[in-house]
């Protein structure tokens, strides 16, 4: 080796400015007053982030990208994914649906004679903006692919909306060779330097490879090409329980805890919500050996013939049935169709006697989950398969969200046990007690209120007792709060008392016309 010569080479200018160096501390002290990305979609994907997903054609990864986008558009978290994020344009790149096949997803049933027509459109947010991008057009001068001006595209239209969200669906239709590993590469390197510098957080849906080795094909993702410049890798698969059943399941994860991991995936059936409003919806956790593993007709025989039981005389509805047995309406319909007098019979001439339920052979089981199984067991979360309460219903919405946490906290306590052999209680558990504490806020500022305003119309505090249990939505309903020289109430004059999605108290000043907040005040935890 020329040692001359790679001494001048190391010495060129230039090269200074490819590299930072300090110390770890130095970086800490630095970023200390960085704020913690907001979720966007749970812990799969995070605001200042890239993400990817993948899966087999014909999963649904559009139908998802769509619900993902219009949650963030309108501020509406997607169960049981949790968003802290705030609203905020999003750029939805298609690249794929043709207008007659999104509409046909968003739209209620034709009724005209002819079939021609679509009806009843649904109404998307105001923030989410769908660009159509024509791949096979000419492009612009000193270009030779698509895939080389995707990235400026993007960057063009984020500066063009102000937009910091942007979903690609999706980056497979523009492959050219069988492997697609170069034009992929390429596109990934630069959607992560337009991330960096301009500080969105960017969706990336992809096809999965059918020809990649084994090692990269981890539970039907590229993971290890995207890894490379993804923040997160999570993908969407198909059921074998029904086909209308999805699942959800983390494969990378960077900036958090791996919580949807094979262990524990978040099931979903796919419904038409409204009428008009195609969508998944959450309906339980499994593992992903349950989603995949063959099923015999007469191994569903027990199953169908409870369901069949608890259907007839009009005892429980098919909602009901589905909470009680952890199965999606539509799965609990189509073992009504199958259900026969053959099927009834067989299973009374079954003369074996099963052995009753015993928690700890269960798979999942660790000692200590007990104290999980009550807490999700509670009585107040009957209130779920009631049919008379809609699913917008601010009791619904903040049970289904307790739930999860609760589910999610059990997660996360056998996850420590198998580390330690020690098993944390639900009471140690940081999101619940965020959660918990939130909620019992909003008992205690009712009380304060009451105080500060004695000539005031009090606030009744059983009322307030019934929103800390979440069975009330009194406390979440209009209540004018006119304060007058609180401490912590200061300048809320003759605004809307109300609870939020995570059941923390907000002050509205300003709604959208669906009845949305648009301008609203909280306390922070110093409660100013």
């Amino acid at each position: 080796m020329n040692t001359k010569h790679t001494l001048n080479y190391a010495e060129e200018p230039g090269l200074d400015d490819l590299f930072v160096v300090k110390k770890f501390n130095e970086w800490m002290i630095e970023r200390r007053h960085e704020p913690v990305p907001k979720m966007l979609f749970g812990s799969l994907w995070r605001e200042g982030e890239i993400a990817v997903l993948s899966a087999d054609p014909g999963s649904g990864k559009s139908l998802l990208a769509i619900q993902i986008a219009e949650s963030i558009a309108s501020g509406k978290a997607f169960a049981p994914f949790e968003m802290t994020a705030k609203p905020q344009e999003v750029l939805y790149l298609n690249l794929k649906l043709t207008s007659t096949q999104f509409k046909m997803r968003h739209a209620s049933e034709n009724d005209a004679e002819d079939g021609d027509t679509l009806n009843q459109l649904y109404k998307f947010s105001k923030n989410l903006h769908r660009v159509d991008i024509n791949i096979h057009g000419k492009l612009p001068e000193g270009y030779r692919t698509f895939d080389e001006v995707l990235p400026v595209l993007v960057e063009r239209l984020v500066a063009k909306k102000k937009a910091k969200v942007v979903i690609i669906d999706n980056i497979s239709y523009l492959q050219r060779s069988v492997y697609g590993y170069r034009e992929t590469y390429t596109m990934m390197k630069e959607l992560h330097r337009i991330k960096s510098q301009l500080g969105i957080s960017i969706l990336v849906l992809a096809r999965t490879s059918k020809y990649g080795s084994a090692r990269e094909n981890t539970s039907g993702s590229n993971s290890a090409l995207f890894s490379r410049f993804a923040d997160s890798v999570f993908m969407i698969g198909k059921s074998v329980l029904d086909p209308s059943v999805r699942f959800i399941m983390q494969l990378i994860v960077h900036s958090s805890q791996m919580i949807y991991d094979p262990s524990h995936v978040a099931s979903f059936v796919i419904e038409r919500e409204g009428g008009n409003f195609l969508q998944l919806k959450h309906y339980g956790f499994h593992t992903e050996s349950d989603h995949k593993k063959p099923v015999s007709e007469r191994s569903l025989w027990p199953v169908i013939d409870k369901v069949k039981t608890l259907s007839d005389g009009g005892e429980k509805s098919v909602r009901e049935i589905a909470a009680e047995l952890d199965l999606p309406k539509s799965t609990v319909q189509r073992y009504l169709q199958m259900w026969t007098t053959e099927i009834g019979e067989a299973i009374k001439q079954q003369t074996s006697v099963r052995e009753p339920f015993d928690p700890t052979k269960h798979p999942n089981y660790f000692p200590g989950r007990e104290e999980y199984d009550e807490a999700k067991n509670d009585p107040k979360f009957k209130l779920l398969t009631d049919t008379s309460i809609s699913d917008d219903d601010p009791r619904y919405r903040t049970l289904m969200r307790e739930y999860g946490i609760i589910d999610n906290a059990s997660y996360r306590a056998s996850q420590a046990y198998k580390k330690t052999g020690i098993t944390p209680k639900l009471s140690e558990d940081k999101q619940y007690v965020e959660f918990m504490n939130g909620v019992a806020s909003v008992h205690q500022d009712v009380k304060q209120l009451n105080n500060d305003q004695p000539h005031q119309p009090q606030i009744n505090t059983d009322e307030a007792d019934k929103v800390k249990d979440n069975f009330s939505r009194s406390a979440s309903s209009a209540v004018n709060v006119t304060t007058n020289g609180s401490d912590s109430m200061s300048g809320m004059h003759g605004l809307r008392h109300a609870l939020n999605a995570y059941g923390k108290d907000i002050w509205i000043e300003k709604e959208d016309e669906r009845g949305k907040p648009v301008i609203w005040y909280s306390l922070d935890s110093k409660g100013r």
